[in-house]
């Protein structure tokens, strides 16, 4: 239910304002993910920043851009390490968008542009 979720998120979050204060309704925050991804039964957590990131890499292609990461040998378990890192790192953000976080995490910690939001 919660990979559910973070497509929704993910399409909804404009990926370039992750660290503002975003005025959209989302269903998952940092602490929630957190709580999730320390929890003995961490394949919400897993499919969560799977389902983040198989959103933000459409968006990506459909914008012209490359994966991130790119490299393909990358596991999800590498995904997931960085995220709680990040969230652990930065509490004062925990309260923000997941999908946003987990974006900002993976951004970061592979060196990827953001992608920018159009207007129409």
């Amino acid at each position: 239910m919660i990979a559910h979720f973070a497509l929704c998120a993910a399409l909804v979050v404009p990926f370039a304002a992750v660290a503002q204060d975003l005025s959209v309704t989302y269903f998952v925050d940092g602490n929630r993910l957190l709580a999730e991804c320390q929890s003995e039964e961490v394949l919400g957590c897993v499919r969560y920043i799977q389902g983040v990131m198989d959103a933000v890499n459409i968006s990506r292609a459909i914008s012209g851009m490359r994966s991130c990461p790119s490299d393909k040998n990358v596991v999800t378990r590498q995904l997931m390490d960085v995220v709680v890192n990040a969230l652990i790192a930065n509490p004062v953000d925990r309260h923000r968008a997941a999908a946003a976080l987990v974006n900002n995490a993976i951004n970061d910690a592979w060196h990827c542009d953001s992608i920018k939001p159009t207007r129409r």
